[in-house]
């Protein structure tokens, strides 16, 4: 146990930490690091070459399996994409966070810095599905079983539309199903197709995509976090 701090050799010492294999991936959505580590006691042998190569493809697996996870959550095939999206916990502890969203978490909040939510935006999880204000653009929080998926997205566009209407057709332009979009906001799917066609007929949108499009141009208002 030979590290320059010597915290770090009394932490190894008492749990016998002493023959280390690590992996390290950079997420490409994001730049944020993914650690893998493996760790034997002083009387047990150190890891051998080929272990290592196994070590390296479990990795390269459990990676790639994440990944899929991630997207799959987040209803978002593209990577760059995946940069304005983010995956909490309800407490606020982060699995994912993108790039676009982490950068705008510390404009709009200084202090953060972390792998769990600032104090603001914890505060706002219980409510979800909603949207609030993150300085000049709005976060959509979304349920997810346990989680809660983050969306950052431009000031929308569909000013007119009523806080639940909105709500849905962020939510459908995500990629929900109206029985996934009933069952967040506890409404029947008919409400839930009035709504969304509400919207259609208000922002004058014939798809999904053209539907996305208007919600992330400039102009909606959207719920502030609020800093005490």
């Amino acid at each position: 146990f030979t590290d320059p701090c010597e915290a770090v050799n009394d932490f190894a010492r008492r749990y016998d930490l002493y023959h280390l294999m690590s992996i390290t991936y950079e997420l490409p959505e994001s730049g944020l690091m993914f650690f893998v580590c493996l760790y034997r006691g002083e009387d047990e042998q150190a890891f051998e070459e080929n272990e290592a190569e196994l070590f390296l493809a479990f990795c390269d697996h459990l990676f790639q399996l994440w990944r899929f996870q991630v997207q799959d959550m987040i209803r978002f095939d593209s990577e760059n994409g995946a940069s304005d999206f983010g995956v909490a916990r309800m407490d606020g502890s982060l699995l994912y966070v993108g790039a676009r969203l982490c950068v705008a978490i510390q404009r709009e909040l200084p202090g953060w810095s972390g792998s769990t939510l600032p104090p603001e935006v914890i505060a706002q999880l219980s409510k979800a599905p909603c949207v609030i204000r993150l300085g000049r653009c709005a976060l959509t929080l979304s349920p997810n079983a346990e989680h809660v998926i983050l969306s950052l997205e431009a000031p929308s566009g569909g000013d007119g539309l009523a806080p639940r209407e909105r709500t849905a057709a962020m939510l459908f332009a995500a990629g929900h199903s109206y029985k996934e979009i009933a069952r967040m906001l506890a409404l029947s799917p008919s409400t839930v197709r009035t709504y969304l066609r509400n919207c259609y007929l208000q922002l004058g949108v014939k798809s999904k995509v053209e539907l996305g499009s208007v919600l992330r141009s400039p102009g909606a208002p959207a719920e502030p976090v609020r800093r005490d």
